[in-house]
């Protein structure tokens, strides 16, 4: 989990009531240690604490500063778009707690100012739609004998899949580009050639691999398979454009 430095994610294990209680136990201690070095201080905090409803449909995330020690708590409530194509999952803030930092006891205008709520919202979205992406993915890939995929992009375990699939820097079957999975395929080669060649454009070389398809339709099977929800949305990406 990569936030924007110096921002660092606080593990949270468990339901949501439970990370709501490891939340408070984080607060608790850093409200312990204030009061033993300073008791006429208190901590700023902003929301309301200890409201389990809050809870539903909704994550709990905690960010520590690793600079100055300030914590922050982020509950962010899930949304659909309702949307049928693309990733329609995001977040929306619901409550935020920030209790100031052990190490100097105050929070600063500037602190709150520079604390990057976007950027951080931003990263746990990013992973959550990863994992949209993943499963995906793995609904389209996982069955290949029932679905008819060529036994090219079959793994070799006993019972045969192609999540990831093999081969996958071959050129694609086109034939079957009529088929759901054949753009979970197209995903696939197009996060492989990304992480062969981070500095190149991925589009450009999916069509140096399909040299035998007009690159025009290459194309096409990437922004297909981005509103089918089996890529990230371009803008995550650095170089991601799908144009030439």
């Amino acid at each position: 989990m990569q936030l924007p430095e110096p921002w660092e994610d606080v593990r949270l294990y468990g339901t949501e009531n439970h990370k709501l209680h490891a939340v408070n136990s984080e607060f608790r201690e850093v409200l312990e240690y204030i009061e033993d070095k300073n008791p006429p201080k208190h901590p700023f905090a902003v929301g309301r604490m200890g409201l389990f409803e809050f809870a539903k449909h909704a994550e709990w995330k905690l960010v520590r500063n690793t600079a100055n020690g300030m914590i922050v708590a982020l509950l962010l409530g899930t949304t659909y778009s309702g949307q049928p194509d693309g990733i329609g999952v995001n977040f929306r803030l619901l409550e935020m707690f920030i209790v100031a930092q052990p190490y100097t006891e105050d929070i600063s205008t500037t602190d709150l100012h520079d604390f990057p709520l976007k950027a951080i919202i931003s990263a746990y979205l990013k992973v959550r739609w990863s994992r949209e992406v993943v499963v995906n993915r793995g609904m389209l890939l996982n069955c290949p004998k029932e679905a008819g995929i060529p036994t090219l992009y079959w793994n070799d375990e006993d019972i045969p899949r192609a999540c990831p699939p093999k081969n996958i820097l071959t050129p694609l079957p086109v034939e079957y580009s009529r088929r759901n999975w054949f753009y979970a395929l197209v995903a696939e080669q197009y996060d492989a050639v990304a992480e062969k060649y981070p500095n190149a454009n991925a589009a450009n070389k999916m069509v140096e691999i399909n040299s035998d398809v007009a690159p025009g339709s290459v194309r096409r099977w990437i922004t297909k398979a981005r509103k089918m929800g089996l890529l990230l949305p371009a803008d995550w990406k650095r170089g991601d454009s799908d144009a030439a």
